[in-house]
């Protein structure tokens, strides 16, 4: 019987699994290939099946492994500049049971055959690396981040099991060549984390970044822990673009992904959700449906605009309120259709205050003087709310019934697409001091209005933010509703 025998191989992300056959226990074997530099850097071996397993369940696993013959998967970094050659020995008396080469298009033309004649044995071969991590050290790319448009910071994770308080970790890194590539790598967590799979034991995870550049697209990440087996990680170029790409994604602010508008489809309250809605409304307690009184400053806007306006607001599920317009437009002909479409609003819930037209300020301090409700809201003659904006409003009062100032998530309406959106976090004072993140659609308590000074014409034009500022600071509560409401 030869010492050694090849059984097949495959190609996988990084990596090249190859299938022998032994004489010699897969736990007393290793494996190792050869560097350019005359160094020689450890292989993983993996046995097939789990230890003391009923022969028909090994071989359900791939494993033909018998009392005088083994089977077990050596798995091989993917170096395509580079011809390696993999060496299997027997840890016990160094005797070499035989070598395999792993050259780049010989393997590719071999691991395309074995995924088309032979898939399950690829299936069952196939980063078997990644399904049996438990018990051996590994290590894993986490991600890939552009530092500027030539420099990328690199960061993995090795982990290993931890058998003593003061074990070394080296780290080397290849390039598609098999070449060393000197990075210096810079540690950024070192910690002692209890094993996932065994709380009474404990495994030693290290986080590093490494800078590398385009010309690094190749790396091959071998980590020794000291006293324990190498392990590695190979990063190809796709795969490297990849990292980079879904950085560049996870990063990017979310008006410049494409997928918005459908997460908005997605999300947005639905003709069934809004008829819900209103049912459950209609059951709530006179107690439970505070008046919100809407406060809008109209000067001369597009038509349309107003229309569309009044309309998100007739649509509302929670039909208890009221809407103050305060008319600043004027009487020449520029004004007469917004004049005239106000005139034309056939629904009691809707006023109208015809006004001199002063600071923004002092005009919306005139809607506030004439509203009724328990909660005042501004909205933007030119902007739009979603049918269950007042509905998601109220059902937040009912879990905080202190709440004095709500906000929600904001978008732009642009020519009927939705862009930029913008995700409001729950109250935080210190990034409302740096900058008016708030914005709309405020809504405020007449009770903490009552203790607040209101907008003075000379902060027109931030009037917005100095009564959110004024409301903030005497609020019981500040709750951020977050639901895309107000466009």
């Amino acid at each position: 019987m030869m010492a050694m025998r090849f059984l097949g191989l495959c190609r996988g992300d990084g990596k090249g699994y190859v299938k022998i056959g032994t004489d010699t226990k897969p736990e007393l074997l290793m494996a190792t290939i050869g560097m350019p530099d005359g160094s020689c850097r450890q292989c993983p071996i993996f046995p097939i099946g789990f230890p003391g397993e009923e022969v028909a369940a090994r071989t359900v696993w791939g494993d033909a492994s018998t009392k005088e013959s083994y089977e077990a998967v050596v798995v091989v970094p993917l170096l395509d500049n580079a011809d390696l050659s993999i060496s299997v020995t027997n840890r016990e008396n160094d005797t070499v049971l035989g070598t395999i080469p792993f050259k780049p298009l010989t393997t590719k033309v071999r691991s395309r055959l074995t995924y088309k004649h032979r898939p399950q044995f690829a299936a069952q071969i196939r980063d078997i690396d990644q399904r049996r991590l438990s018990g051996t050290p590994h290590v894993y790319v986490t991600g890939i981040y552009p530092v500027d448009e030539q420099h990328y910071s690199c960061r993995f994770t090795v982990r290993y099991p931890l058998f003593q308080e003061k074990s070394n970790c080296s780290i080397s890194i290849y390039d598609a060549s098999a070449k060393q590539i000197e990075l210096p790598t810079v540690v950024l967590e070192d910690s002692v984390i209890s094993n996932p799979r065994d709380h009474t034991q404990s495994l030693r995870e290290i986080v590093y970044s490494v800078s590398v550049t385009d010309a690094n697209k190749t790396l091959c990440i071998y980590a020794f822990p000291e006293g324990q087996d190498e392990a590695f990680t190979c990063v190809l170029p796709p795969m490297f673009d990849g990292f980079v790409n879904g950085a560049k994604d996870l990063t990017k602010h979310a008006s410049y992904d494409e997928g918005y508008q459908i997460w908005l489809e997605q999300h947005r309250a639905t003709e069934s959700d809004v008829k819900n809605q209103r049912t459950l409304c209609q059951a709530w307690k006179s107690t439970e449906k505070p008046l919100i009184s809407v406060v809008t400053v109209v000067f001369r806007p597009p038509v349309e605009y107003l229309r569309s306006l009044v309309n998100s607001l007739i649509a509302q599920s929670y039909e208890h309120f009221e809407v103050v317009f305060v008319n600043v437009s004027g009487n020449d002909q520029e004004a007469r259709a917004v004049n005239e479409f106000l005139g034309n609003i056939q629904d009691s819930r809707f006023r109208v205050i015809d006004a001199e037209n002063k600071s923004i300020a002092e005009n919306t301090n005139i809607g506030i003087h004439e509203t009724k409700g328990e909660y005042i809201a501004f909205i933007d003659h030119d902007d739009v709310i979603e049918p269950d904006a007042f509905y998601r409003y109220v059902s937040v009062l009912h879990d905080k019934p202190k709440a004095d100032v709500l906000y929600c998530d904001e978008d732009l309406l642009d020519n009927g697409k939705y862009i930029w959106p913008v995700f409001k976090p729950n109250f935080n004072p210190d990034l409302l001091y740096s900058y008016n993140y708030v914005t709309h659609m405020l809504m405020v308590s007449r009770h903490v209005l009552n203790q607040v000074e209101l907008s003075p014409a000379n902060v027109s034009g931030a009037q917005d933010y100095d009564l959110t500022l004024k409301c903030c600071e005497k609020a019981r509560e500040v709750s951020n509703v977050p639901y895309m409401l107000y466009h």
